[in-house]
């Protein structure tokens, strides 16, 4: 291409340029890939803990309606017994 030593060199440098420019290049697609990656995983277990969150609650509304119901069904059946155990007793 040149026929000077001087324009051997300017090639050169310029194949060097553009061999570290690709692998610049290279190096950036690479992270950005593993950013877009670590992104979707985030917004995943956001999801998730989202979701837990919810099922979590659902299952404390459940067992405080347990309770409330467990403690009206004691009240409508001891205190029936109570009377007979405490009139027999007298």
């Amino acid at each position: 291409m040149y026929d000077s030593a001087r324009g051997a060199l300017v090639v050169s440098l310029q194949a060097e340029l553009d061999l570290r420019n690709g692998q610049q290049l290279a190096e950036a697609s690479v992270t950005m890939s593993r950013v877009t990656r670590n992104e979707k995983l985030d917004q995943h277990f956001e999801q998730l803990a989202d979701t837990l969150c919810q099922a979590t609650n659902d299952v404390a509304d459940l067992l405080r309606k347990t309770e409330a119901a467990g403690a009206d069904w004691k009240l409508q059946f001891t205190w029936p017994l109570a009377c007979l155990w405490f009139s027999s007793s007298i």
